[in-house]
């Protein structure tokens, strides 16, 4: 048993999973409905924050940071909408005057208003989505941990209109011109699709289990990868600049064997990415080597979420604790110096300004 559950760990942060069989298989537990104050001015400057909440317990929430006064409001789904939002709230994307929010466990993706947090609608027939990504005003994609494809879904009508295959567990989107590059945690590849096409137009080989992707200032692609120690293999984790110009790696840098790299973004200028592993570390996009000390030592924290307030252009890093009780939400400044701190919801992992 002590074996399969440090194996169930090195895949990232599903080690949420383990916990809440452990302690909570034998209960069941009726989500309640929270409340809390909402913002007076809800066309405030800030950020979504996401927390998964418990695993098969129904009561992800949603959180909102507003950058100009500092408060935070807990729980802003629920208390707008009088229901739960649903189980695992995996990943936020804002769109023109929507927010949709991405319900991992629950297989749907709820769909707010961006300035009242009222719920307008939801798209259904997903599977297991992970990330969000619109490619028009009338068509998204929509990754998936077991669809196998990338559902195509209708903005007019918030329905899956369609599916492109890709096997494996896809992750993280990014749109460039019109590809869309996806990143997959179980296999050696990045994925290019032709949104025109609709289909997989070229493959990118990487190391092993792309999870994370941002875009440069320069246009250069940064994708982080997981590595692989299973059943043998030997692969690190990585991280890589692509140009997609000719979709060819240019430069790799390797990470530390049966390192768990997790969560790669970019600052508001584009010119330098912070990432987990552990502690957070962070690299200029100009620099060619990875860092040799860590950007913010963790200490005895549990780092699980990273994201950026980009009103103040503080780093925003969640740490889960037990992964049951709330996270602590950390804001440090550009030198990595301790701001401040708050609650948020339990395993909070996404963060996303508004």
């Amino acid at each position: 048993m002590l074996f399969f559950i440090k194996n169930i760990l090195k895949h990232w942060h599903y080690k949420l999973i383990v916990v809440l069989v452990l302690v909570f298989s034998a209960c069941e537990k009726t989500p309640s409905i929270p409340k809390t104050d909402l913002p007076s001015d809800t066309l405030s400057t800030g950020v979504f924050i996401g927390s998964e909440e418990n695993y098969q317990w129904g009561n992800a929430s949603l959180s909102f940071l507003d950058s100009k006064t500092g408060k935070v409001y807990e729980n802003i789904y629920t208390t707008v909408n009088q229901k739960n939002l649903g189980d695992v709230l995996q990943s936020i994307y804002v769109h023109q005057d929507k927010v949709y929010l991405v319900i991992n466990n629950s297989g749907k993706i709820e769909i707010i208003n961006r300035s009242t947090f009222a719920s307008i609608g939801n798209i259904t027939g997903l599977k297991s989505p992970r990330y969000f990504l619109p490619i028009s005003d009338n068509k998204a994609y929509v990754s998936d941990l077991y669809g196998q494809q990338i559902a195509i879904v209708d903005l007019n009508t918030n329905k899956v209109s369609g599916q492109i295959a890709c096997k494996g567990w896809t992750e993280e989107l990014l749109m460039h011109q019109n590809k869309v590059y996806v990143c997959n945690k179980y296999q050696a590849w990045v994925y290019v699709i032709d949104t025109q096409l609709n289909s997989i137009t070229d493959s990118i080989a990487i190391g092993y289990g792309a999870i994370s992707i941002v875009k440069d200032k320069n246009n250069y692609l940064w994708v982080l990868t997981t590595g692989n120690t299973q059943n043998g293999a030997n692969i690190k984790p990585q991280l890589h600049k692509i140009n997609p110009n000719d979709n060819k790696v240019i430069a790799t840098y390797d990470m530390g064997l049966g390192e768990l790299p997790i969560k790669l973004i970019i600052n508001k200028a584009q010119d330098r990415l912070y990432w987990l592993n552990n502690h957070v570390w962070s690299m200029s996009i100009a620099e060619t080597s990875l860092p040799n000390n860590a950007f913010i030592e963790k200490g005895s924290r549990n780092f699980y979420g990273i994201g950026i307030d980009t009103y103040h252009n503080r780093l925003l890093v969640s740490d889960a604790k037990d992964y049951v009780q709330k996270s602590e939400v950390l804001q440090y400044d550009s030198t990595g110096k301790l701001i401040n701190s708050f609650k948020a919801g339990i395993n909070t992992f996404f963060f996303i300004n508004k």
